[in-house]
């Protein structure tokens, strides 16, 4: 009977443990997440964006159909200096004239960015 009991306790400790770290884990992601939807907040975007989703829900699945979107979606924002685009928890920023371009790469506070330069 002891034995039962014994095993009992470890596999609810187990289980325990196991809750914590999936809630630890959740935790440092949306925290994560919140901080960058309130730094990216000021930039304007594509409407409507959903929580978690972003803008995901509007694009086409299709690679060449996509592509085709993102240019569309392009042109027609191309007056304005920059857009953001959320693909999920993941913000992207669409810079559309060089002195925008130049303020990113010439300033040391953005040294841990990551930038993908297209010139179109």
């Amino acid at each position: 009977m002891s034995i039962e009991i014994g095993m009992l306790l470890i596999g609810a400790t187990g289980v325990a443990i196991f809750i914590a770290v999936i809630t630890i884990v959740t935790f440092k992601l949306l925290s994560s997440y919140v901080h960058k939807w309130i730094q990216m907040k000021p930039i304007p975007g594509l409407s409507p964006t959903y929580p978690i989703f972003g803008n995901a829900l509007h694009f086409k699945a299709d690679g060449g159909d996509f592509f085709s979107q993102m240019a569309e979606i392009t042109a027609e924002h191309r007056n304005a200096p920059l857009l953001k685009i959320w693909l999920g928890t993941l913000p992207f920023v669409l810079l559309y004239h060089a002195e925008n371009v130049e303020v990113m790469l010439s300033s040391s506070r953005h040294g841990d960015t990551y930038f993908y330069i297209h010139v179109c």
